[in-house]
Parts: C-alpha cells; structure tokens; sequence
C-alpha cells in the first residue's frame, strides 16, 4: 500500500496569489528591499515596457520601410493593403 507524503496538485494553487507572494518575499528578504518602494518599481517597469514597445515597433518600422524601398512586390502590396484600408474606412464611416 502506497501512502502519499505530500497531496499536492498544482492545478488547484492560485498562481496569481503565489507569484505575487513570490516577488514580495524575493524583494523583502532576498533584495533586503523596503515594501514601500513597490509603487515606485512598478513605474519603473511599466517604463521600461513602453520603451521595449517602441524599439520593437521602430525596429519593425525600419525592416518594413527597408523592403518597400528594396521590393517592387513589398510595395505593390503595401500599395494595395493601404487601397482596402481606405476603402474599408469610407464603408464604415457611410454605415454609421
């Protein structure tokens, strides 16, 4: 007969609980951070997750603008794509 030590099902944690849990322990005890300064690190953050952003879409703007300068076809497409846009802006904006 096989007796279970520990009963534990990953399925029924509550992940949000544990991971802030998680990180609150890690900045107090690991980082010998003060609490008080989570709403500052959390600006932080958020910063720096708008500047990620921006350097993605600009890096995803500079590949893009180096194609229709370098392809006939990147451009006929990208011609064509802008043509429905337009013609899609003018349907919606006669339906409203």
């Amino acid at each position: 007969m096989e007796t279970q030590l520990f009963n534990f099902d990953v399925r029924s944690m509550d992940w949000n609980q544990y991971i802030h849990g998680y990180i609150i322990g890690a900045r107090q005890y690991v980082l010998k951070e003060d609490l008080s300064t989570v709403p500052q690190a959390k600006k932080g953050v958020h910063r720096i997750y708008l500047y990620t952003k921006l350097v993605q879409l600009g890096s995803v703007l500079c590949i893009w603008r180096l194609l229709l300068h370098k392809s006939p076809l990147a451009r006929r497409l990208w011609d064509l794509l802008t043509l429905l846009l337009m013609r899609l802006v003018r349907l919606l904006l006669t339906w409203s």
